[in-house]
């Protein structure tokens, strides 16, 4: 005998939902800040709002920063998740692993954002100042116009005490 959860069925959406067009991606800010409601009515008062959403461009590179400072198994519905440059924090400064680091990135990132494509890569190892100078160049096809190519960047810098995304 099956047993049927008329709770789990759910409604069809209504189609007199207004849709918001004027933006593809949508996220939250992660930072805490105090933001006030913007309303179009005349004498409508501000409320606090301690909730901030951010959109397209400014969604994908907080999601990439979280890609950075993610490592794998600190995501528990996804393990995979992160990338893990502490490896090579205590490796000698040399161009070879540099090459490498930036082929790591070259394959991971668009397996985990898959909204970027890379078009430039630049590791630069500094054996003087014992770090890697990261540079990432990219875009984001589905925000892009015909008249609009907007290529944003991401720099982080990896030293023996960490990684700082500048």
């Amino acid at each position: 005998m099956a047993v049927k959860l008329d709770f789990l069925q759910t409604q069809a959406p209504r189609n007199d939902t207004p849709v918001d067009a004027s933006f593809l991606y949508k996220d939250l800010l992660l930072d805490l800040r105090i933001d006030y409601t913007r309303s179009p009515e005349l004498l409508k008062i501000q409320e606090v709002s301690d909730v901030t959403a951010i959109f397209d461009y400014t969604a994908v590179a907080q999601s990439l920063n979280n890609l950075f400072r993610t490592l794998p198994g600190q995501k528990i519905l996804n393990p995979v998740y992160g990338l893990d440059l502490r490896k090579y924090l205590f490796e000698n400064v040399s161009v070879t692993v540099g090459y490498i680091i930036g082929l790591e990135l070259n394959d991971l990132i668009p397996i985990f954002e898959p909204r970027v494509f890379i078009t430039k890569i630049n590791v630069a190892a500094d054996a003087e100042n014992n770090q890697y100078n990261i540079d990432i160049a990219y875009i984001v096809p589905t925000l892009q116009i015909a008249s609009d190519n907007k290529m944003e960047k991401l720099s982080v810098s990896l030293t023996q005490t960490g990684f700082t995304i500048i």
